[in-house]
């Protein structure tokens, strides 16, 4: 399974992105549906990290102080550059990022749980009746607040999807210029699978 579960919203305000009381990232009902028509499976809840992952934004950190120039399609010398000032700027945002949590209850039917907590857990595996459900239904989500740069027409976007026995961590660049959400993946910055077992 890979980002085709994650479905975002678009919505009409920036602002939205700076308030928890009304944060729209997930559309729930059309998460909650992908993965009853995928494997005919219903969860009663979406799980997500209050926080999000400290090595993760130090090796974003560290890859952003050696180079400017991120690959766009992989395997094809297609690349999006920053420039040095963006780059100071994303940093510091990074930074910032560490310190940050997400509220209780962002979403109807959700529940948060800590990163460190769930890394110690490996996982999310509930007593469910079946395999599917067992897969399915213990996703856990993690993801940052956007990163606008360069007159807010791109965003670096933390985000992640823990499974039963492994994680995809990603830090991308978006384009957002005409919907200000990232829906669009422009380029990436760190990508990583682990194995939690």
């Amino acid at each position: 399974m890979k980002q085709k579960f994650i479905l975002i919203i678009l919505i009409s305000s920036f602002n939205l992105f700076s308030s928890q009381e009304k944060f729209d990232y997930f559309d729930i009902p059309l998460e909650m549906k992908s993965r009853e028509s995928y494997g005919n499976v219903k969860c009663d809840s979406l799980y997500y990290t209050k926080d999000i992952d400290d090595e993760s934004i130090e090796q974003a950190i560290e890859i952003l102080t050696k180079t400017n120039k991120f690959e766009k399609d992989h395997g094809k010398k297609n690349y999006f550059s920053i420039s040095r000032s963006e780059r100071e700027y994303l940093i510091s945002e990074l930074n910032k990022l560490k310190t940050f949590v997400w509220n209780d209850h962002l979403f109807p039917n959700s529940k948060a749980l800590c990163f460190k907590d769930l890394i110690i857990g490996r996982g999310l595996m509930q007593n469910f009746p079946t395999k599917k459900e067992q897969l399915m239904c213990s996703i856990v989500y993690s993801f940052s607040k956007p990163i606008y740069f360069r007159n807010n027409k791109y965003a670096l976007l933390f985000y992640a999807e823990t499974y039963e026995d492994h994680q995809s961590i990603n830090f991308n660049i978006y384009d957002v210029n005409s919907v200000r959400i990232p829906t669009e993946e422009l380029a990436s910055i760190y990508h990583t699978n682990r194995n939690l077992k």
